[in-house]
């Protein structure tokens, strides 16, 4: 049986009008007329035409034909057994209970139903989507949802060919699905996707590499010639060359990167000579035309006193003549285009006693440095090449002038060769006739009917820092020969309150400053101590010294709230290779109350 259960007082009967006909209203929509006057008010029965019912406080029952209508007046029901037709409500509607609890209703379309609305009458609506990739459709008596980029059917199973717009469904299980020659397999257990033959990305950049970033998105990397993705600590990996360090030559080409030695592959090299007048010079007339001024010592340069090579002996690399000219003061200046170990070794007949020797550029200060291009007198000051610690010690292991040669006797020739050490790129060497006693003459034909040559050799041993070969208990290497590999040049200061009276650092220190100091190791023992002598001062920095790049000891602090002089750390006992070992530094960080990151050296002892 139905029921239809009303609220109290809402089968009404209303007049419309003077003697209008009385309608019964159900819930305030008009059901029909009251046409007899005749009331019945019976418990059960058969009701008549127009008949109504009445209340009697009980339950009321009334038959028509085969439809019976129960009034129950106790718990306010009406129940109607079989169908209720409303005669005055439009077909194909649906009906509610509005705020006044009144019965309404009202036509739906295609696709409409009815949405509840909180302590408000429910409303008509249909199905909206914000999202461009679900659609909506409708065919009655349907409501269809769908992705337009995926077919409607989808694939859970095991393994089968994939067709257009099917997508994996999970079962828990491995899914094996294919397309042409293109396999894809997924494992739900392992949360894996695997692609067996080729994964095609439809955006980004070709040619690339693959990262992800924070988001853990898939980022494309392209990638030039020689460069490598190279890991950085919290953050996504990035694209970078390998830096070369001193003695390393790095050339980067299409899927390959070629590391080798720098002084493998600098063949620095010049072989100059001049001629006197007579057989076998093609050139006619002499490349000495005039005697050899003398020159005194240190920075006293006399003009004409530095001897001139104007010819070449052999195609030269790396090594020029800086002052080209057609005089004998021309041709005395060659330019030594890297910083690294030199030989150098000149020949010479003269008719008197005297004395030869290498001068190298350097400024007013006596600092090496590359002179002016072309160069002038006036412009730059040679200095005679030194091994004093006090004054620049060039060649770490000895001390005094290294090249120094010269003769008492008029019976051969003067000759030098000697092996030294050029910090400076673009820095010029010059042979000069040094405190002899008289002004040296070029011997025209000495010995025979010929005529003579003076002869200048330069080659560059090996490219980068100084080389001290450690064959005696101890060896020293000084600051101001470091080879920088980050940061500033070095800057070299006087200090008379510091061990030797000179103290070096980098000329603008900044954190991750770097430097380093090639040598090579030939004691019989394999260990030896490093001990560094320095200052300390209130804008000092806080730098990690290493061996072949493992660090020695803990970082050193160079911080101290007044300038100390003439502090010796031994930092550690160190294990050298037989041969070539590297010491480096880097500066990592500073004192909580430094104000730099000065690190002032004099010079690194070994002993041992």
């Amino acid at each position: 049986m139905a029921s239809l259960l009303l609220p109290n007082n809402h089968l009404q009967s209303y007049c419309k009008g003077l003697n209008a006909v009385e309608y019964i209203k159900l819930g305030g929509v008009p059901i029909g007329p009251i046409l007899s006057a005749s009331l019945q008010n019976t418990v059960s029965g058969t009701m008549g035409l127009n008949n109504v019912v009445v209340s009697n406080g009980t339950s009321n029952q009334n038959i028509h034909s085969s439809s019976n209508l129960l009034v129950n007046d106790t718990l306010n029901t009406v129940s109607i057994p079989n169908a209720l037709e409303l005669p005055y409500v439009p077909v194909s509607s649906v009906m509610y209970v509005d705020s006044l609890g009144f019965v309404q209703s009202t036509d739906l379309t295609d696709g409409q139903f009815l949405i509840g609305e909180t302590l408000a009458d429910p409303q008509v609506g249909t199905l909206t989507s914000t999202d461009s990739s679900v659609s909506i459709s409708y065919a009655t008596p349907n409501i269809n949802l769908s992705v337009p980029s995926v077919a409607n059917a989808l694939s859970n199973s095991v393994a089968g060919n994939m067709t257009a717009g099917q997508v994996v469904i999970a079962n828990g299980l491995s899914h094996v699905l294919s397309h042409a020659s293109a396999q894809l397999v997924i494992n739900d257990t392992l949360q894996e996707v695997h692609v067996a033959k080729t994964l095609v990305m439809d955006s980004g950049t070709a040619n690339s590499a693959l990262i992800t970033g924070a988001t853990k998105q898939v980022q494309y990397v392209p990638l030039t010639n020689g460069q490598l993705l190279i890991g950085n600590t919290g953050a996504a990996p990035m694209a970078s060359n390998i830096s070369a360090g001193a003695g390393i030559n790095i050339v980067n080409g299409p899927g390959n990167i070629t590391i080798s030695s720098a002084a493998s592959s600098i063949a620095n090299f010049g072989g100059f000579f001049g001629m006197t007048a007579g057989i076998g010079n093609t050139t006619p007339g002499t490349d000495y035309a005039a005697t050899i001024a003398v020159s005194g010592v240190t920075t006293s340069v006399a003009g004409g006193s530095a001897i001139n090579f104007p010819r070449l002996s052999a195609p030269s690399s790396g090594v020029f003549i800086n002052n080209i000219g057609a005089t004998q003061a021309d041709n005395t200046e060659f330019i030594l285009q890297v910083a690294g170990t030199y030989r150098v070794s000149w020949n010479i007949s003269v008719d008197e006693a005297g004395q030869t020797n290498m001068w190298i550029s350097t400024d007013a200060a006596g600092n090496i440095i590359a002179p002016p291009v072309p160069a002038s007198p006036s412009l730059n000051l040679f200095s005679q090449f030194v091994t004093d610690p006090l004054t620049g010690d060039y060649d770490v292991v000895g001390t005094g002038i290294s090249s120094n040669m010269g003769r008492a006797a008029l019976t051969d020739q003067m000759k030098g060769d000697i092996i030294f050490y050029n910090p400076v790129p673009g820095a010029a060497i010059q042979i000069r006739n040094c405190v002899s006693g008289a002004a040296l003459t070029i011997t025209p034909i000495p010995g025979g009917t010929n005529a003579q040559s003076a002869v200048l050799n330069i080659q560059l041993v090996s490219s980068g820092a100084s080389v001290a070969s450690l064959v005696a208990p101890s060896a020293t290497l000084w600051h101001d020969q470091s080879v920088i590999t980050v940061g500033s040049t070095i800057l070299t200061v006087v200090e008379p309150t510091q061990v030797y009276s000179m103290i070096a650092h980098q000329s603008i220190p900044l954190v991750a400053d770097a430097f380093s100091q090639h040598f090579t190791y030939a004691n019989t023992s394999m260990t030896t101590t490093l001990t560094i002598v320095r200052e300390l001062l209130p804008s000092g920095g806080i730098a990690q010294f290493s061996l072949n790049g493992v660090p020695i000891g803990p970082p050193l602090d160079f911080y101290e709230a007044a300038p100390t002089f003439n502090i010796s750390d031994t930092i550690g006992m160190l294990s050298c290779l037989l041969g070539d070992n590297i010491l480096s530094c880097v500066v990592t960080g500073q004192n909580p109350l430094s104000s730099g990151f000065d690190i002032p050296i004099t010079k690194f002892f070994f002993s041992g």
